[in-house]
């Protein structure tokens, strides 16, 4: 679906408060006071609410309203599947293709990582700014073996994962540090060409995000769906 450049401001931010828990799971959004916010006519918000439900983000329900969807459980363990079988691959690759433009680039990444724990950013400002720096690094790998169009299609899939990845971390600093110290050793293993000790890491790293969302969901059902 294609959305026209007029409309691509309602579409983005909506999108982004989508995203970033703004808009919760559930909650009611109005077409009207979201044309007052914008100060434009319904129709281009119409049309961006129409981009944003072919995503999987908007729920349209006649005669009701319309809703951010619930985030969908069933969904998520499917890309964790993909990403981790995928990802895998492209850090082996990554490895064979490492050089001083790759290595280059990494370290800007994670500089930028580091300094947003020295910036003193609100607990909400920190996660949003870092979630986008931590994609920058998993991007990056798959750029760098020349496989940019595979996480943008991962990226298409991703809406539910990314929202609850908001939410795990949205007041938890502790828990992005140690993201970030995940990032720091599977770049030193590239370096070093330690596969089987990225892979390990790797492992760790989505299982703790695992363990941490099963708390989370079962404290808040309400703002899922598929719930096991």
């Amino acid at each position: 679906m294609i959305i026209k450049n007029g409309n691509s401001l309602v579409y983005n931010t909506v999108k982004e408060d989508i995203l970033y828990m703004d808009l919760l799971p559930g909650e009611l959004i109005s077409e009207i006071e979201t044309s007052k916010r914008f100060s434009i006519s319904r129709t281009p918000v119409r049309e961006a609410f129409k981009k944003l439900e072919y995503e999987g983000l908007l729920e349209i329900v006649s005669h009701s309203g319309t809703y951010v969807t619930l985030i969908d459980l069933e969904k998520i363990s499917d890309i964790r599947f993909m990403r981790e079988q995928i990802e895998l691959k492209v850090i082996q690759l990554l490895i064979e293709k490492f050089d001083d433009k790759i290595d280059e680039k990494f370290r800007k990444i994670l500089m930028k990582q580091e300094s947003l724990f020295e910036a003193n950013l609100d607990s909400s400002v920190l996660a949003k700014r870092f979630i986008k720096s931590d994609n920058e690094f998993h991007e990056a790998m798959f750029e760098s073996v020349g496989r940019l169009g595979v996480w943008d299609y991962l990226k298409s899939l991703e809406h539910h994962y990314e929202r609850l990845r908001m939410f795990l971390n949205i007041y938890d600093e502790g828990h992005l540090y140690s993201l970030h110290k995940d990032h720091l050793n599977i770049y030193d293993n590239i370096i070093k060409k330690d596969y089987p000790k990225i892979e390990k890491i790797y492992i760790e790293h989505l299982q703790r995000g695992i363990d941490r969302g099963s708390d989370f969901i079962a404290k808040n059902p309400q703002y899922f769906k598929n719930v096991e």
